[in-house]
């Protein structure tokens, strides 16, 4: 079987998964917000994929991050305003749209990775290994906080996951292709296949003289064959040519350069303020909000008289990802989460449980396990 049969034979299920993965998005307010970043909340939505949203605070560590890139390749006297004049915002956003549309076909078609992949590929990234071995998980997380802006393990590995789960969604949609060696052997002969041609050269100005068209012929030869003058659309496109190798060779860093990049860029090398928190949450949306209250308020009760915390969350928690971990969410800095959720795990000292804790996504009980002051 051809790999054209193939394709003809899977036809209908290629049309309805690249339909899902090229359409499945919708554009809520992406204009108005490239015009005007800073007037936008982290919390706001950019864009929505199959309810998946995309945040205005993940677009700016996005964004941020692939500023950090341009700058270790090229300087720290990168244009960005000229990057922003070629749409690098709006190659940015159009690449997270992308990601959420391929997560959301590989969620319907059961494709995930699991927590042994992730770590595995995170043990093989260069960044993280010296001598060939993994620097260990206390300078990972340190790595991760130098980062600009600082990054939590977790958002990290979810990043991580994403990677691993988008490949495989390609390897689903690729993998079972293949070329036959009839097809192999007809694409050879094309590219390498020639023939020996006998050729009578007839210049045209020897016959030129001889031969007359009226304007009729003109107007009916045009007619028929509009397409061949008609002149393709163009562009003029002024660009600049930059040498990264060579402007490197040329520079000389002078002490009082590193000083002022230093002074230029502190956050980068300082921890933040910090908290570590666990919390239960119980779901309100689609569901009755009294009743998720009850819940909430009865597991809150057996919270306060000394009930296992992450035995609880473990069992009753809606958040998948830190369910499984006892309800443990890592340390976390501000602007991470939620203001109310915020606020409240700030407040608390280490060993404090909250009251009930309302916001966007539910009921929350938390419990601030640790705090690491900004260093």
């Amino acid at each position: 079987m051809t790999m054209l049969d193939r394709m003809r034979r899977h036809k209908n299920w290629l049309k309805w998964s690249l339909f899902i993965v090229v359409v499945a998005f919708v554009f809520l307010y992406i204009p108005d917000f490239l015009r005007d970043p800073q007037a936008a909340g982290a919390n706001d939505v950019v864009a929505s994929v199959e309810g998946r949203e995309i945040t205005v605070s993940r677009f700016r560590r996005m964004y941020q991050q692939q500023m950090q890139a341009y700058r270790s390749a090229y300087g720290a006297n990168m244009d960005e305003k000229l990057l922003k004049q070629l749409g690098i915002d709006q190659r940015i956003v159009q690449q997270m749209i992308e990601e959420e549309a391929a997560l959301a076909e590989a969620k319907r078609l059961g494709i995930s990775a699991s927590d042994v992949e992730v770590r595995e590929r995170i043990l093989a990234l260069p960044a993280f290994q010296e001598n060939g071995q993994f620097i260990g998980d206390q300078r990972y997380r340190q790595l991760l906080q130098m980062q600009n802006p600082p990054m939590r393990p977790a958002d990290f590995e979810d990043q991580v996951r994403r990677g691993i789960t988008v490949e495989k969604l390609n390897g689903a949609l690729t993998d079972w292709i293949t070329v036959g060696d009839g097809e192999l052997d007809a694409e050879f002969r094309r590219r390498n296949e020639k023939v020996k041609l006998a050729v009578i050269n007839f210049p045209a100005d020897k016959f030129r003289d001889a031969a007359a068209a009226t304007d009729a012929e003109v107007a009916a030869h045009f007619e028929q064959h509009k397409e061949q003058y008609r002149l393709p659309e163009k562009r003029k496109v002024r660009y600049a040519l930059v040498d990264a190798q060579a402007m490197r060779e040329r520079v000389q860093i002078q002490p009082r350069d590193v000083q002022r990049s230093y002074e230029e860029n502190q956050q980068q090398y300082s921890t933040p303020e910090q908290v570590r928190a666990s919390h239960i949450l119980l779901k309100t949306e689609g569901k009755d909000e009294a009743v998720v209250k009850k819940q909430a308020e009865d597991l809150l009760a057996k919270v306060k008289v000394g009930a296992d915390f992450a035995a609880l969350a473990t069992k009753f928690s809606e958040d998948e990802a830190s369910s499984k971990k006892g309800g443990d969410l890592d340390f976390f800095g501000k602007g991470q989460m939620v203001p109310e959720f915020e606020n409240a795990a700030f407040a608390m000292e280490p060993g404090q449980i909250s009251d009930l804790v309302k916001t966007q996504f539910g009921f929350h009980i938390i419990k601030t396990v640790e705090k690491s002051r900004a260093s």
